[in-house]
C-alpha cells in the first residue's frame, strides 16, 4: 500500500492505493477517512487495483465549501474526478454508510463506468426520511465529541460506539484520525457536512431508496446484523428490489464490518468482485 496525493478537479486529494489491474474504489463513512480500510486494502489488492480516497472535508483532502449544495453531490463529482485523475475508464465501487450513498450516486451519474457496486451498512442510502432525521443527529453528536476536541480516547470511543464489540475498534487508524481532526477548520467542515446531509429538501432529489429498481449493475449489500446506524430490515427489503443483488450479513457485527470482521469481509467482497455470487438476497456469513 502507498499513499499518494492527486489533483481531482482542483481538489488536492489523498488516496491509499495498492495492486494492479481492474480497479476498486473504497469510500469511507462521514467523519472518517481512507484509513478506515487499512484491514482491507492489501487483501483486496491481491488481484486488482484498490484505491481508498479521502473525500473532501475528510482526512487529508482539501477542505471545501458546499455553497448550498448537497455534500453527497459534491462528493460524487469528486470521486469521478479521482477516477479521471487515475485514468480509470471503468471501476467497481464500494462505500460504507455515507460512502455507500455516494457510491450509488456515482453509479447513477456514470452507469457505463461502474462494473459492480457494494453498499455497506448505509442508512444514508436505504433509510426513510423519518429514519434519517432520527439517526443523523446521533451521528453528529457521536462524531463531534471527537472532532471538536480530539484526543486518543475520544477518537477511540467514537469508533467503539458503532462497533458490536468496542474492542474491535481498529487501533491502527486512531493516530491518523486524531491528526486529521486537529486540522484547522475540520470541526466546522464536519458540522457543515452533517447539516447538509440533514437538509431533507436538498436531499430528496438525490435519494437512493426510491430508485433501487433502476440499479442495473451487479450489487452486493453487506450488513452487520447488530448495526446501530442502519437497519438490517431495510437492506433485506432493498435486496428484493435490486435486479442483480445479493445480501451478506455478518453476525456479532456493527456499523464497520470491514474493520470488525476483516477476513470475512475481504472474502465476501473478493468473491463478489470475481463474479462468484451467491443466490439472490442470500444472507451469508461472509464465507
Amino acid at each position: 500500500m502507498r499513499a499518494r496525493f492527486v489533483d481531482a478537479g482542483g481538489i488536492n486529494t489523498r488516496i491509499l492505493c495498492a495492486g494492479e489491474g481492474e480497479a476498486l474504489l473504497l469510500l469511507h463513512p462521514v467523519g472518517f477517512s481512507a484509513d478506515i480500510w487499512l484491514r482491507n486494502i492489501d487483501a483486496l489488492a491481491a488481484d486488482r487495483q484498490v484505491i481508498a480516497l479521502d473525500m473532501p472535508n475528510h482526512g487529508y483532502t482539501d477542505l471545501v465549501r458546499y455553497a448550498g449544495r448537497l455534500p453527497q453531490v459534491l462528493f460524487t463529482e469528486h470521486v469521478l474526478a479521482v477516477a479521471d485523475a487515475r485514468g480509470l475508464r471503468r471501476f467497481s465501487i464500494a462505500g460504507s454508510s455515507l460512502g455507500a450513498h455516494v457510491a450509488a450516486l456515482v453509479y447513477f451519474a456514470a452507469p457505463a463506468r461502474v462494473e459492480r457496486l457494494v453498499i455497506i451498512g448505509s442508512g444514508s442510502a436505504l433509510s426513510s426520511e423519518a429514519e434519517l432525521l432520527e439517526s443523523l443527529p446521533r451521528t453528529f453528536e457521536n462524531g463531534m465529541k471527537a472532532i471538536a476536541d480530539p484526543t486518543w480516547v475520544s477518537c477511540r470511543t467514537r469508533i467503539g460506539n458503532i462497533c458490536f464489540d468496542p474492542k474491535a475498534a481498529p487501533e491502527e487508524v486512531i493516530l491518523s484520525q486524531l491528526t486529521s481532526y486537529a486540522r484547522p477548520g475540520m470541526a466546522a467542515a464536519y458540522e457543515a457536512t452533517l447539516k447538509g446531509m440533514m437538509d431533507i429538501a436538498l436531499l430528496r432529489p438525490h435519494r437512493i431508496l426510491e430508485r433501487l429498481e433502476a440499479i442495473a449493475v451487479p450489487t452486493q449489500l453487506l450488513w452487520g446484523r447488530q448495526d446501530s446506524r442502519s437497519r438490517l430490515e431495510n437492506a433485506q427489503a432493498a435486496a428484493l428490489r435490486i435486479t442483480d443483488c445479493e445480501l451478506v450479513v455478518l453476525d456479532e457485527c456493527g456499523h464497520l464490518p470491514y474493520a470488525e470482521h476483516p477476513e470475512q469481509f475481504n472474502r465476501a467482497v473478493g468473491r463478489f468482485l470475481r463474479g462468484n455470487r451467491h443466490a439472490r438476497a442470500l444472507e451469508a456469513r461472509g464465507d
